[in-house]
């Protein structure tokens, strides 16, 4: 599978989900967008079917799911910072954080605004 697709969000599954996990995502999935079933524009409901089943057969296989995990990994790592999405740290003012003490702890909090939001911050 081609490292620069998610084969994860494709399953909507998160990454460490187990292969029961899968399978019952596919399946769901499976019958939302499976051609016969939308009715709607058949190259894209094919399309949206093939990934879907490149991603089954890629994390349903555990030596297949680790050799993409890793390139995946890499594909992430190659990535120029201005093709990733924004960190809460390159587009949030941390001095403007509220510090919070609880017991021993210190927390900090942030209000995380729409425009904020709307930038697409990973955190």
């Amino acid at each position: 599978m081609d490292p620069a697709l998610d084969a994860y969000a494709i399953l909507d599954v998160r990454k460490d989900a187990d292969t029961d996990e899968i399978r019952a995502s596919y399946l769901r999935l499976a019958l939302l967008r499976h051609p016969d079933k939308i009715g709607t524009d058949a190259d894209d409901s094919e399309d949206a079917m093939r990934q879907l089943n490149v991603a089954y057969e890629t994390l349903r296989n555990p030596v297949a799911r680790a050799a993409y995990t890793e390139k995946r990994s890499k594909y992430l790592q190659q990535q120029k910072p201005d093709q990733r999405a924004p960190r809460v740290a390159d587009v949030v003012d941390l001095d403007a954080m509220d510090a919070v003490q609880k017991d021993a702890q210190i927390q900090f909090q942030y209000t995380l605004h729409t425009e904020d939001a709307a930038r697409g911050v990973e955190y």
